[in-house]
């Protein structure tokens, strides 16, 4: 028997940078540094190591988070600026109702009826 190997070749995707960063936004960061705020200083730790050409995969442990969570962070920076490290509301946008209106006239006969025990 003849025994044949298969090489397998994969390309890795290359680290992911932020674009240079300004004066500005460099100031902003580092007094986002010094902030109460945890979040906010854990994001600006990962954009400014970032802009120091640290990739997300020896970044992650040294703030406690995924690589994948420190690739989003630097994703809202891209595209958002300074304002991608401030914490975004987690409520939804529009919320749809429970019962259309429908379903509501169907109801209303029985809701005035006590509970059966």
């Amino acid at each position: 028997m003849q025994w044949s190997f298969q090489r397998y070749t994969w390309v890795m995707n290359p680290p992911i940078f932020i674009r240079p960063i300004t004066d500005d936004e460099r100031m902003q960061l580092e007094a986002d540094r010094r902030t109460a705020e945890a979040f906010r200083v854990r994001r600006a730790h990962i954009v400014l190591a970032s802009a120091r050409r640290l990739s997300p995969q020896p970044l992650a442990p040294l703030v406690g988070w995924a690589v994948q969570t420190v690739r989003n962070v630097l994703q809202a920076f891209h595209t958002r600026g300074v304002a991608g490290v401030e914490k975004q509301s987690t409520r939804p946008q529009t919320v749809a109702p429970g019962l259309d209106a429908a379903t509501w006239e169907r109801l209303q006969p029985i809701l005035p009826q006590a509970p059966r025990l």
